[in-house]
């Protein structure tokens, strides 16, 4: 076990207390605060931080670095905490919005669904030819040698139908 090994066993649990008296109720980002410090100096000049432990100015100068990673904005810690916290901000409202936006309209399509499967075979069939085929009516007539104007009626009928029965169930359909 090194020196500076040693001294971070024995100095933890204050340091601790110092990144948790930084951010009162939430240990789990003064823990991370703690971690962050302890990291930077492990990742850091290694002969740098033995020379201050042998000046015993290690366990002030992990303090220091402790308020100061807490305090100061431009700190890498603050920048991590900021950026997850606007990531999992804008994760959280898209999810929101998703659930809140994708659930109505599902059910609003599969209750379309069983209207048009409650249609006449007829109408169903020229209305999803039309629909979701995205047949026009002249292409429609010209495949299925039906009259423009009887394929407009009947699709129209068709849909007049499906509005009466989502109207009956109270879907706005003009929204």
């Amino acid at each position: 076990m090194s020196i500076l090994d040693r001294e971070i066993n024995k100095y933890y649990a204050e340091w601790r207390r110092i990144a948790r008296s930084e951010y009162p109720g939430n240990t789990d980002k003064a823990d991370d605060l703690l971690h962050e410090v302890l990291v930077k100096i492990l990742e850091g000049d290694r002969a740098k931080m033995e020379d201050i432990i042998k000046r015993n100015k290690f366990k002030r100068y992990v303090s220091s670095c402790i308020c100061f990673m807490a305090r100061c904005s431009n700190s890498s810690f603050n920048y991590k905490v900021m950026k997850f916290e606007k990531l999992r901000t804008e994760l959280n409202h898209d999810i929101q919005e998703d659930f809140t936006s994708a659930i109505p309209t599902r059910l609003f399509n599969e209750q379309i669904d069983i209207y048009i499967s409650r249609l006449p075979f007829f109408e169903r069939e020229l209305l999803l030819l039309y629909a979701l085929d995205d047949f026009s009516y002249q292409k429609l007539s010209e495949e299925t040698n039906i009259s423009r104007s009887y394929l407009y009626r009947t699709i129209e009928n068709a849909k007049t139908m499906l509005r009466n029965s989502l109207t009956l169930n109270k879907y706005d359909v003009n929204k």
